[in-house]
């Protein structure tokens, strides 16, 4: 050990940026030396990014994102990712004396509240000083970590605290008192007063908010939850959704495997195309026109609706953004709707052509007018070739987001710091 120590002396003689860490680590945790280098040591091969943010003393972060489970959290820096132990302390990076931040986001996501409560106050409690942020997100759980966390927000008189964003994703409060008395101790708070904009979300009845908590506060803003069937149900798709991207790969691998267990038949083509023309169809497609068209009517006419469903999604989410005052102006939205409207007819009219085809050979039309189809099937792939670039240029030159008249968002804490 004391070869080891030597060693490590003459380490720190011959290295100045050594030296660095190590009055970093003393400032921040009243570590001696010897432990001090174990601990740079094991974080730089843990995460080099790391070890960079205690040597510069300045590491230049925007966004923090923590992430805290059962047994692990997730640390998010900007874009880079730290996976650690839940009684790993990460105090000193937070208690970077020259750390501003964008956002801070806490997410906590413990099936053990008050563990998670007394971790973070005990990780803030050892900080020689406020972090400052203009932006501060908490997704609580049944415990108080907001009343952990708040509190060590830096009040700057030149820089003024943009907004505060808190979710509370336990279930339903028994009582109203529950409710007042968990909100209460909030409007008491210097921060929560003198930020500019305060947004509360709870799973509760908002006549129950105690509004005479929060007098002195100059924007708050209350949003309620109440109904947790809705929420159940939302969740429920979310899952849904994931899965139906498999199940529909399937069923068109399925819908596929009888082309290719049978041969391959060659068919002249009427006009208007020339002589030796063929069209190369399955075996299967051959002996059983009805069934092959109908599939094909199907999976055009789903594809089809897919696109009408999502376009009106689209528009009903430019319809709210209008509604808040998040789009600049109304004209704007309307050049949207209408660009939006004009891609989607492009991209279905390849689609319709097919829908077209397939109803024609379904219903025989073939053989009372044998060149109907032979045109449309010359049209169809033009207008699939023609797609792309039709789109990609008409939305170009007209989308308002290309032109100079830009269109100015509001943005807002609920967007998550990993993107």
């Amino acid at each position: 050990m004391a070869g080891i120590r030597c060693k490590t002396a003459e380490h720190v003689r011959a290295n100045p940026i050594a030296v660095k860490y190590y009055i970093f680590y003393e400032a921040t945790n009243n570590n001696p030396i010897w432990p001090s280098y174990k601990n740079i040591k094991m974080l730089g091969k843990v995460s080099k990014y790391y070890q960079a943010v205690v040597a510069t003393w300045d590491p230049g972060f925007q966004h923090i994102y923590i992430e805290i489970n059962n047994d692990y959290s997730v640390l998010w820096l900007d874009n880079y990712q730290i996976q650690y132990g839940f009684s790993t302390k990460t105090d000193p990076l937070r208690g970077n004396p020259k750390l501003k931040l964008e956002n801070l986001y806490f997410k906590f996501k413990t099936s053990f509240p008050s563990k998670s409560t007394e971790y973070i106050e005990n990780e803030f409690k050892k900080l020689q000083q406020k972090f400052v942020t203009k932006r501060l997100q908490i997704d609580t759980t049944a415990s108080h970590e907001e009343l952990s966390i708040i509190p060590f927000l830096k009040l700057d008189p030149r820089e003024e605290i943009e907004e505060i964003t808190l979710l509370f994703q336990d279930d339903n409060y028994s009582t109203e008192q529950v409710l007042r008395n968990r909100l209460t101790p909030l409007g008491l708070l210097e921060q929560c007063q003198n930020v500019v904009n305060l947004d509360i979300t709870i799973n509760g009845d908002p006549g129950c908010f105690p509004v005479e908590s929060f007098l002195k506060c100059k924007k708050l803003r209350v949003f309620s939850v109440a109904n947790r069937w809705t929420l159940k149900i939302v969740q429920k798709w979310r899952k849904i959704t994931r899965v139906s991207f498999f199940v529909i790969l399937v069923i068109a691998c399925l819908a596929a495997i009888p082309h290719f267990s049978t041969d391959g038949v060659c068919i002249p083509k009427g006009s208007p195309y020339l002589f030796g023309a063929i069209l190369i169809i399955s075996q299967f497609y051959l002996s059983n026109p009805s069934a092959v068209s109908l599939e094909d009517m199907i999976f055009n006419g789903l594809a089809c609706l897919i696109i009408i469903v999502l376009k009106g999604f689209m528009v009903r989410k430019l319809d709210q953004r209008r509604s808040l005052n998040i789009l600049q102006s109304v004209n704007q939205t309307a050049k949207i709707e209408r660009t939006l409207t004009r891609t989607i007819i492009i991209l279905l009219i390849p689609l319709v052509v097919n829908f077209v085809i397939s109803a024609m050979v379904l219903f025989q039309v073939f053989q009372f007018a044998p060149s109907l189809i032979s045109h449309l099937s010359m049209i169809r792939p033009a207008l699939l070739d023609a797609r792309t670039h039709i789109v990609t240029l008409y939305f170009y030159f007209t989308n308002p987001i290309f032109k100079n008249d830009k269109i100015t968002f509001k943005v807002s804490t609920s967007q998550n710091l990993r993107s």
